[in-house]
């Protein structure tokens, strides 16, 4: 076991392959503001429960429920949509039916210091 041992990515991509190892929740909310700061209209504390296509197959609409005050729903149009519901991949499970896991990366990591 050795100490500080920083993991590698190599068997992913090979030589040429690269990762970044960032604090996720940290990641996640700098994305989070920077769209904000971009003009993107960003929802917090918001699950999505739904999404409305029109005759095309084209995402138009999404149903959302509120994390925060109390359950409220309500509906939002959309022009783009971005699924960020990680693996629970919302639009490739529940209405593309495509998801596909890499077996090179389907894992866990967990890193951590300890003293004593």
């Amino acid at each position: 076991h050795e100490k500080n041992k920083i993991p590698t990515f190599i068997a992913v991509n090979g030589p040429d392959g690269y990762a970044w190892n960032v604090v996720r929740s940290e990641s996640d909310m700098l994305m989070f503001e920077h769209a904000s700061h971009c003009g993107a209209r960003v929802f917090d504390h918001n699950k999505v429960e739904s999404i409305g296509f029109d005759g095309q197959g084209q995402p138009t609409s999404a149903r959302w429920l509120s994390r925060k005050d109390g359950g409220s729903t309500g509906t939002i149009r959309v022009e783009y949509l971005v699924d960020a519901t990680g693996r629970a991949g919302l639009l490739s499970t529940k209405y593309l039916k495509n998801r596909k896991f890499n077996q090179g990366i389907k894992n866990l990591a967990n890193w951590g210091y300890w003293k004593g």
